[in-house]
């Protein structure tokens, strides 16, 4: 085989192969002597088909798995003799070919960039944390909502104040006409819930059970249904039960009705989620702050194809978000950069184009810098996702779908590209976790307000 190099510029090589036909020949006649001992035709003793007989009544067929092995070897060959390293997915076109004569390829490979070595050890991450006290407050907040939420209630016969409960019918009109959804029978409505729009639950304040009440509001100008945005309302409301909520607060009762044996235990697991939360997000944070200290060290070259179809993801995800681009085009950014590196040839599919930002670029150029730095580092350092572990996130995404978690986890079984979704982000969590176990963190105060702040990439 002939290796003409017609480009190189960095990490983009384009290269034209000459694969002789003799080359091609011999692939065929191996192929047709496979053939030939298996082979069971009316006439002849099993193994004794002549090849030429073969070759003259099935070669058309064979020649497409001929050429295509070839093609694939060839490609091969040339990168390894290159020296080319780790590359992308090559894009290969058959430049010209007849049977019996030379076979041309151009090929086109970007080559993935070579990741320098890091001391994590030398890396400093500010982890923000917060206070005892913080969690301790919080818990009792949380102690709190959940007696709120567990309220017992008692009918009273009292004028209604905020927090009791009334049952009330209601009709809406809006210039005398009926609309859709203004009307419901034997609703329960906690007052003060803000469920209703504002003004309603205020003028059913020191109403008694057996009033009627005429209730007038006006929809907010960006209310959901644009139809009633705005628009003035009248809801005659007829109040039919009145109960008001036996305030007992975080108790052992409290805890004995969620299961638990007394609220010392029922303080003790909710102080560990809070704590688990706060914890994971000061995780959020040191990992943003360790991807920002890597994509500063990091000066290398990027690939322009991989940057390009992941500055399209970006600019797709931007925009659908802001509901220019239809949901069947947005994808999830969290992929896996651990790129199968197979030469195979390149099957492009059409998209509808997206514009593409500075901004888009240049948050696609951080994505792929950091993604392959991770998986590079993740490979040195024997970082993997285990099928066990694999398996108990797959299932643990499964109970997300109480009744379908079967059919779930049979989806994912006969679609093995959506575990591979799953294993990417937990390779990039595991090589993350690792990091952060080397590198020097510092642990840093702050507010819960600073810490739960949602983090952008």
């Amino acid at each position: 085989m002939d290796v003409a190099v017609v480009k190189d510029e960095g990490l983009s090589k384009e290269y034209r192969l000459t694969v002789p036909a003799a080359t091609i020949d011999a692939e065929m006649d191996a192929q047709l002597l496979e053939f030939s001992q298996s082979a069971r035709l009316k006439g002849f003793r099993p193994g004794k088909v002549p090849v030429s007989y073969l070759r003259k009544t099935y070669g058309q067929r064979m020649l497409g798995d001929v050429i295509t092995k070839t093609v694939d070897q060839s490609v091969k060959d040339c990168i390894e003799q290159q020296d080319l390293g780790q590359t992308m997915q090559p894009k290969v076109e058959i430049v010209e070919y007849d049977e019996g004569k030379d076979l041309v390829l151009k090929v086109e490979v970007q080559v993935l960039p070579t990741i320098p070595d890091i001391e994590f050890s030398k890396i400093t991450i500010k982890r923000p944390v917060v206070d005892e006290k913080s969690i301790e407050e919080e818990t009792k907040e949380a102690l709190e909502r959940i007696a709120q939420e567990n309220t017992s209630y008692s009918e009273t016969k009292r004028m209604a104040q905020k927090g009791d409960a009334l049952t009330v019918d209601f009709k809406g009109m809006i210039d005398g006409e009926a609309f859709e959804g203004g009307s419901a029978e034997d609703y329960r409505l906690i007052l003060g819930s803000g469920n209703f729009i504002p003004g309603f639950e205020d003028q059913l304040l020191k109403k008694k059970p057996g009033e009627d009440v005429e209730v007038n509001v006006t929809f907010p100008e960006d209310y959901q249904s644009e139809n009633l945005a705005g628009k003035e309302a009248v809801f005659a409301v007829k109040i039919k039960k009145s109960e008001k909520p036996e305030a007992k607060g975080p108790s052992d009762e409290l805890a004995q009705n969620l299961g638990l044996e007394n609220l010392e235990k029922l303080t003790e697991l909710v102080r560990q989620r809070v704590g688990d939360e706060y914890a994971g997000h000061s995780r959020m944070h040191a990992k943003k702050d360790l991807l920002d200290r890597l994509d500063e060290a990091l000066d290398i070259e990027l690939p322009a194809l991989l940057v390009d179809q992941e500055a399209e993801q970006v600019a797709r995800q931007m925009q659908a978000e802001r509901g220019v681009v239809d949901a069947d085009h947005d994808h999830d950014h969290e992929h896996d950069h651990n790129h199968d590196h197979d030469h195979d040839h390149d099957h492009d599919h059409e998209e509808k184009k997206v514009e593409v930002t500075d901004e888009d670029r240049e948050l696609a150029q951080r994505r792929v810098k950091l993604g392959l730095a991770l998986a590079e580092f993740g490979r040195r350092n024997n970082i993997s996702v285990t099928d066990q572990e694999l398996g108990q996130r797959i299932a643990a995404e499964a109970r997300r779908y109480p009744g379908q978690e079967q059919a779930f986890m049979n989806y994912v079984k006969e679609n093995p590209q959506m575990a591979e979704q799953f294993r990417g982000p937990m390779f990039e969590e595991k090589v993350v976790d690792f990091i952060l176990a080397v590198a020097e963190v510092e642990d840093v105060k702050t507010s819960k307000e600073d810490l739960m702040k949602e983090l952008v990439d």
